[in-house]
């Protein structure tokens, strides 16, 4: 993926809204969407294995694509546009690509919520692993 090449730390917008929360590591969010990508891709995914996966999962993934391609269009100062539900074998690739255009935008502009971003790969990470029987 394409991820910010300095060690930047994007400012967290709830940081200038007056709490004390600090700035969060553009790049380790960045990770875990690479990891999120991979374990879909690997087997860990909504397709591959859905009696593991119920469909909510599949309906997290694309809501986080969503909410990625959000984050992105905000940054920009461009208007937001749904992103298509397609099949479940493609979701994968759907995150990778939205998560690229959200990196460049961290990138160009800066502005990006990464702690809305991360609290939304956080929920679907969590609706991952509560699938995967122990």
């Amino acid at each position: 993926m394409n991820v910010p090449t300095e060690d930047a730390q994007v400012p967290n917008r709830s940081a200038a809204s007056g709490s004390d929360a600090k700035p969060l590591d553009a790049r380790s969010l960045f990770r875990e969407l690479d990891r999120v990508v991979g374990d879909l891709r690997r087997g860990g995914g909504v397709v591959q294995q859905p009696d593991r996966h119920p469909p909510v999962v599949a309906d997290a993934v694309h809501q986080l694509a969503q909410r990625l391609a959000d984050a992105a269009a905000d940054a920009r100062g461009e208007p937001r546009r749904p992103v298509p539900r397609l099949a479940d074998h493609a979701l994968a690739d759907q995150l990778q690509v939205v998560a690229r255009e959200l990196s460049e935008a961290v990138r160009d502009t800066g502005a990006v919520d990464i702690d809305a971003v991360r609290r939304s790969v956080d929920d679907v990470r969590g609706l991952m692993l509560r699938g995967v029987p122990r």
